[in-house]
């Protein structure tokens, strides 16, 4: 496992947002690759690291004033094997088709188990959670991307994603009006993928009558008697 972290200002800016990316192509985030964003703080973390990942990692955070850039290089080295002879061990039948159907299951394309993801109505200022799971949970080249209105979703202070064998979820931590649109999840693994959407509507503050029950009483009155 690797973990590249990183202390970020303003840590309270509503309008941050994180984009990390390997070898200058976008970072597609998945079950070995979690990215994580908490007031501050920014950490990547590399679940079971392979040689193929070894690459130069870059993490760029943006706000409406411009942008900055870190970046490192991890170099992941192929586990030396003792190749000296042993004698395979005994295999039972049982054993043999738990093997072969753990094979099978990770030759599927993604599938959709359950969601949450349900057209939502909301005020500015609330928090949103989206969560569904995904099959194979265990697959390591599973991949997942959210989407709004059809863009990649930019990771910011503001949205907070998790992935975690088979478990997804996305936090809108404060929403706003220009929040509103369709988002998708979608895995992606090398035999296919999977969707789902929902659609999002906030509502700004500045629409909501916040007046007490009794002065839109009198209001009406008012009306009634003019």
């Amino acid at each position: 496992t690797a973990s590249i972290e990183s202390r970020i200002e303003p840590a309270l800016d509503p309008n941050l947002t994180i984009d990390w990316f390997f070898n200058e192509k976008p970072l597609t985030v998945g079950n070995r690759f979690q990215p994580y964003y908490h007031f501050g703080y920014v950490v990547l973390k590399i679940l079971k690291t392979q040689p193929n990942d070894s690459g130069t990692y870059k993490c760029r955070i943006s706000n409406e004033s411009g942008f900055d850039e870190m970046s490192t290089t991890i170099v992941c080295y192929e586990e030396n094997i003792d190749v000296q002879f042993q004698p395979p061990p005994p295999v039972t039948k049982s054993k043999h088709r738990k093997e072969d159907d753990e094979e099978i299951l990770h030759q599927q394309a993604p599938r959709i188990k359950s969601s949450s993801l349900k057209d939502i109505q909301t005020i500015e200022g609330q928090k949103i959670h989206l969560e569904c799971y995904v099959q194979p949970m265990d697959d390591p080249d599973l991949m997942i991307q959210w989407y709004k209105d059809d863009e990649p979703l930019r990771k910011g202070s503001r949205f907070v994603e998790i992935c975690d064998f088979g478990y997804v979820c996305l936090d809108i931590l404060c929403i706003y009006p220009e929040d509103s649109g369709i988002y998708t999840l979608k895995a992606m693994n090398r035999y296919g993928e999977a969707t789902t959407s929902c659609y999002i509507h906030c509502i700004p503050t500045a629409n909501l009558d916040t007046r007490s029950l009794n002065e839109i009483s009198m209001e009406s009155i008012r009306r009634l008697e003019t």
